[in-house]
C-alpha cells in the first residue's frame, strides 16, 4: 500500500472512526484502524463489535493495499504534523508515514486479524434528511433504559412505515417519540438499535443531507456516500407503547419553554424523597409548580400560560421532567394532565403528534 493524503481529510477520518475502536487487553485488534487503499481513495474503518464505522477520504494511491495499525498512534502522530500532504507506505506488517520533516513506521497487524464485519443489510431500505434522523435520535435519547433487565429498552426503537419513520425510546418510567417522514416511499421495517450505536447516528449524520436506512434480521446500516455506521440490533419485542398514550387531558396549558425550563432547574433543589415536584393546572389560578422537602424547605412558582380544559395536578420526577421539557426545540411546549394515575404528556404545540413525551406521575 502506498498513497499521498491531505492531512485535514486523514486526521477528520481517524477522528470519526475513534468511537468504534475499543481497548482490550485481551484483543488489541478492537484499538486499532483498518487501512484499506484503492484507487482514489482510502478507507478506514473501526469496530467494537457492537457496531462499525467506515469513512471513505480522498487519497492518490499508487499502490493498493490493507494493514490495520493502532487508531492511537496513528492519530496521535497525524495529529501533530504541521504540513499538509502526507505519505503512507507499508512493508509487510509495518506502516511508513512521511512528511516533508517527518517519518515514523507504525507496528501493524495483517487483514487477517481485523474482525470480519457483516455484509451489510441492502433491503428493505428508506431514505431520511440526516439532520432529521440525527435531531430524532437525539431528543428520544434520555428516555433509554438503563437496565440490561429488559435488553429491548436498552435501545431505541426505529418503526419505519411506508411514509415515515417513528422514533421511540422508554424504561417505563417516561417515553419519547419523535416522528420523521421518508423522502420516498417504501416498504416497511422495524429495528432496535442499541444506545450506544443510535448515539453514533446522532453524532455522524446530524449536519448531512440524505442518508440510506437498510435493515436486515440482526443488522442495520445508516449510509451515505463517504461514511456509514453498520449495527447489530437488540433482538426482542418492543413494547406496544400506542396503548399508553393518552387520547384526552383534564387540563391542558401551553407555556414557554425557556421559563418551565428555569422554574424546573430551581425546584430541582426543593423536592422531595422521591425527587418529585408538583405540577398544578387551574384555570382559576393559573398553573403553579411546588416542591418541599422536609430537611431543606419549599418551593412554589405561578408559570403563565393559556390553559383548557378543567383544574388536574399531579406530581413527576423532576429529573425525569426536565429532560422531557429540554429536548424540544420550539419556543412553546403544551402540558396535558388527566389524574395523578395516568401520565402527563408533554408536545410540540406545531407538531403534537410529531413530538410528545410521556412521564408516569409519582404518587406521594
Amino acid at each position: 500500500m502506498e498513497g499521498i493524503i491531505l492531512r485535514e481529510h486523514f486526521l477528520a477520518g481517524l477522528n470519526t472512526v475513534e468511537r468504534a475502536t475499543q481497548r482490550q487487553a485481551n484483543l488489541p485488534i478492537l484499538s486499532t484502524v483498518l487501512l484499506r487503499a484503492e484507487a482514489g481513495a482510502l478507507y478506514l474503518s473501526a469496530t467494537n463489535l457492537e457496531f462499525a464505522i467506515q469513512v471513505t477520504i480522498p487519497a492518490k494511491i499508487t499502490t493498493p493495499g490493507t494493514l490495520a495499525v493502532p487508531h492511537r498512534i496513528l492519530s496521535g502522530f497525524v495529529a501533530h504534523v504541521p504540513e499538509e500532504s502526507i505519505t503512507i507506505k507499508t512493508s509487510g506488517k509495518v506502516l511508513g508515514v512521511r512528511t516533508a520533516h517527518q517519518k515514523v513506521k507504525i507496528q501493524g497487524f495483517s487483514q487477517e486479524d481485523f474482525p470480519i464485519l457483516p455484509e451489510p443489510p441492502t433491503a428493505p431500505q428508506a431514505i431520511f434528511a440526516g439532520e432529521a434522523l440525527a435531531k430524532a435520535f437525539a431528543q428520544v435519547m434520555c428516555a433509554v433504559s438503563q437496565s440490561d433487565t429488559r435488553p429491548e429498552l436498552s435501545g431505541v426503537l426505529c418503526d419505519i412505515s411506508e411514509e415515515k419513520a417513528t422514533i421511540v425510546a422508554t424504561d417505563t418510567f417516561r417515553l419519547a417519540l419523535r416522528t420523521i417522514p421518508r423522502l420516498s416511499f417504501g416498504q416497511e421495517f422495524s429495528a432496535i438499535i442499541p444506545n450506544r450505536a443510535a448515539q453514533e447516528i446522532v453524532r455522524l449524520f446530524d449536519k448531512e443531507n440524505d442518508v440510506t436506512v437498510a435493515a436486515s434480521r440482526t443488522q442495520l446500516e445508516v449510509r451515505m456516500d463517504t461514511k456509514k455506521l453498520l449495527t447489530r440490533l437488540i433482538d426482542g419485542t418492543f413494547p406496544d407503547f400506542s396503548t399508553i398514550i393518552p387520547h384526552t387531558a383534564l387540563a391542558t396549558v401551553t407555556v414557554e419553554r425557556a421559563t418551565l425550563l428555569s422554574h424546573l432547574g430551581a425546584a430541582a433543589f426543593f423536592s422531595g424523597p422521591l425527587n418529585d415536584v408538583r405540577l398544578s393546572i387551574d384555570p382559576k389560578n393559573n398553573t403553579t409548580l411546588s416542591a418541599s422537602h422536609s430537611e431543606v424547605g419549599e418551593y412554589e412558582t405561578k408559570i403563565n400560560g393559556k390553559i383548557q380544559g378543567v383544574a388536574a395536578h399531579a406530581a413527576f420526577n423532576h429529573q425525569y421532567l426536565f429532560d422531557g421539557v429540554n429536548n424540544f426545540a420550539s419556543k412553546e411546549i403544551i402540558i396535558e394532565l388527566n389524574n395523578e394515575n395516568k401520565p402527563g404528556v408533554l408536545k410540540d404545540p406545531q407538531h403534537q403528534t410529531e413530538a410528545l413525551y410521556l412521564v408516569m406521575p409519582i404518587r406521594t
